[in-house]
């Protein structure tokens, strides 16, 4: 009989532990490793743009987390990476080296989605109309931004002209003696005055705006001049600066109707870097009939 008082006690108290343990919902944190084979998906969309509480954007926290499990992979696993948006892209195929699998991480940029369905309906062009024009001085960057911006307005073309204040006014004023009435397209908007924004996923966010807008305006095709050289973006680190002009290449000119001429300070750079810059751009002979 005491035997089985002791056993009642007993039972009572493990019941009253269950029940302390039930009630402190007692949680594990566990994050899952890399297995033998892995596949790393980023999404890349234009929600990924905002930024969290932290201040860091949500692709930079998704970039940090797909390089986490990248360092947490055994030796001999294997991995690739993909980058999406209304579309995948294979960024790195399966490899066993985690070092092409970061630096493939780091290479995913923002892809806009809905761009593709975008440009279908309002005609994509065949080429890419996406060109590099070299300059010497600040007249020849005048001249060059003018030739080209003149021929689209005089043909109903909608142009975007970025550029610092100076460069503007220098464009303008050629602009003036050729068009006379080019004031009255920067009031009704067939030319837009603009500088370069701080950082290249700014920059093509403003791009997506513009043509975005000006397809829902009917006033597709566009023209777009910039001098990259003298904005913002031209601070930037060569490779930076490629891989901005792949991106555009990439979510805007193979998505839009739009003729590009990105204009560079042949001073500014070395011969390789200028055969770099025109290895990413339309070097066909159909630039020459833009201007």
């Amino acid at each position: 009989q005491k035997l089985r008082r002791n056993l009642l006690l007993l039972l009572q108290l493990l019941l009253l532990v269950l029940l302390c343990l039930a009630l402190s919902r007692p949680v594990t944190n566990y994050t899952p490793g890399a297995g033998k084979t892995s596949v790393i998906l980023i999404d890349r969309s234009a929600s990924m743009a905002a930024r969290d509480a932290n201040g860091r954007t949500r692709l930079e926290d998704a970039k940090r987390r797909a390089k986490d499990l990248i360092g947490s992979m055994e030796r001999g696993a294997s991995a690739t990476v993909i980058a999406f948006d209304d579309q995948a892209e294979t960024v790195q195929p399966f490899t066993t080296d985690a070092q092409a699998l970061r630096s493939a991480v780091d290479s995913v940029r923002q892809g806009f989605a809905g761009a593709t369905t975008e440009a279908r309906t309002a005609g994509t062009p065949t080429s890419t109309h996406h060109y590099c024009a070299l300059y010497t001085s600040d007249l020849g960057r005048a001249r060059q931004a003018a030739a080209f911006t003149v021929a689209g307005l005089q043909s109903g073309t909608g142009c975007v002209l970025v550029g610092s204040r100076d460069a503007q006014r220098a464009v303008m004023a050629l602009l003036q003696q050729q068009r006379p009435a080019v004031r009255d397209d920067v009031k009704t908007g067939r030319l837009v005055l603009s500088e370069y924004r701080k950082s290249p996923t700014a920059q093509l966010e403003f791009w997506i705006q513009q043509l975005r807008a000006a397809s829902a305006h009917g006033a597709a095709p566009v023209r777009v001049v910039g001098d990259v050289s003298g904005g913002a973006l031209g601070r930037l680190p060569l490779a930076e600066i490629l891989e901005y002009e792949q991106e555009y290449g990439r979510s805007i000119s193979m998505q839009f109707p739009v003729a590009t001429l990105c204009q560079y300070d042949a001073h500014r750079l070395t011969g390789l870097a200028a055969a770099q810059l025109l290895e990413y751009h339309d070097n066909s002979q159909s630039y020459r009939l833009q201007l």
